[in-house]
């Protein structure tokens, strides 16, 4: 995809899938110097693995094969890089929907989380082509929250409710991007 220019992974849903961990974990490390101003520190890693994991085997990977094959060529990209240097932690493209999934390992909203995703989407919608054409949202994923509901356009929910706001905000039909 032209948009994505920097970033430490891109790929397909379906290449995600294909990959273990480790083989994850060594992309993110490789793609890192384009987005990176220096190496990630544990905390970093830690969020990579994490939303590796929740991606992986809570969210696509949790699909039944039919559904799974309207996802599979989705693109994806993590960590990418915005002209005003922020990142977001995953960003899905489909052909008419850009969603931002920003992940969090804590319990409790923090009003700031919200604010933060709504400034990646607005940053997505002025530099991302084709996203004059396509609607931007944003989901805050909470590692330690039990629920779903929405906050000032943004979806917040836990990570086992992921695969059901990605299924409401992309019409559970995508289409290749």
């Amino acid at each position: 995809m032209e948009t994505i220019e920097k970033c430490c992974w891109k790929g397909t849903i379906g290449q995600l899938l294909h990959m273990d961990r480790k083989m994850f974990m060594a992309r993110m490390k490789e793609g890192q110097a384009d987005v990176l101003p220096e190496s990630a520190q544990t905390s970093q890693l830690k969020s990579w693995r994490d939303s590796f994991k929740v991606l992986k085997y809570n969210t696509f990977g949790a699909f039944k094969k039919p559904e799974l094959e309207r996802w599979r060529d989705l693109e994806i990209a993590f960590e990418m890089a915005l002209p005003n240097g922020r990142r977001p932690d995953v960003v899905v493209f489909s052909k008419n929907m850009v969603v931002v999934l920003e992940f969090k390992r804590m319990e409790k909203e923090f009003d700031g989380f919200i604010n933060q995703v709504k400034s990646y989407c607005r940053s997505i919608r002025g530099i991302e082509s084709r996203s004059r054409k396509r609607k931007v949202k944003g989901v805050l994923i909470y590692s330690k929250m039990k629920s779903r509901h929405d906050i000032a356009r943004i979806q917040v929910c836990s990570r086992d409710k992921l695969a059901a706001a990605l299924h409401h905000l992309l019409g559970g039909y995508p289409v290749k991007a």
